[in-house]
């Protein structure tokens, strides 16, 4: 099974300025293709663990008359919460729209069946923690604050490498520090891992 790691490039709905001064990418999040009735379950199941029972309560509320695959996408935005969004085709907000390739480069990572439904469950989990804006601004510096052993708060970077770190998608190693990551340092890490598995995917 697949999971996407989408990289935003600074144009179309991240065109800003702020988004033209961090590098090539200025976002990054995850995709994955799921049945609704599954990804319920999931919800379900993770109530009583999740940051936010609800937030999750109101996404089962609003997917109850929902059926068949869809694609989820899981981030974070400058100064939101982490969320999970339905992408489709007829929705007229292109942030609501499948992922297009002239905004994202995406990273496909093949994982089995059993440690796919633990990802989408641990974001699941994490559901409506803070942004955590100075960890951000600091990522594309060569300063690095001080950081709790487990964050309170996420930016778009930590999110995706702390999936892959707690997830054990694969031995992030001690000398990398996910927590002082930006987007672009988060590509060329995936990269570098998903060519080794590049026949397979």
């Amino acid at each position: 099974m697949i999971v996407n790691v989408n990289f935003a490039q600074p144009v179309g709905i991240y065109n800003n300025f702020i988004n033209k001064c961090v590098g090539k990418f200025c976002h990054c999040e995850v995709s994955v293709e799921i049945d609704i009735g599954q990804f319920r379950v999931l919800v379900d199941n993770a109530l009583n663990d999740a940051f936010s029972p609800s937030l999750c309560q109101t996404i089962l509320n609003n997917t109850e008359s929902m059926s068949g695959t869809h694609t989820l996408a899981f981030y974070i935005l400058f100064g939101g919460v982490v969320s999970v969004r339905f992408l489709d085709e007829a929705n007229e907000d292109p942030f609501y729209q499948p992922i297009q390739d002239e905004i994202y480069d995406v990273i496909p990572m093949k994982v089995e069946e059993e440690q796919f439904y633990e990802i989408i469950s641990w974001h699941i989990k994490h559901l409506g923690r803070s942004y955590d804006i100075p960890q951000a601004l600091f990522s594309v510096t060569p300063f690095f604050p001080w950081q709790a052993a487990v964050p309170e708060k996420f930016f778009c970077s930590q999110l995706v490498m702390y999936m892959v770190s707690e997830n054990n998608m694969w031995e992030v190693s001690r000398n990398l520090n996910i927590d002082h990551m930006s987007p672009d340092a988060v590509y060329e890490c995936l990269l570098a891992t998903v060519d080794f598995n590049e026949d397979e995917l």
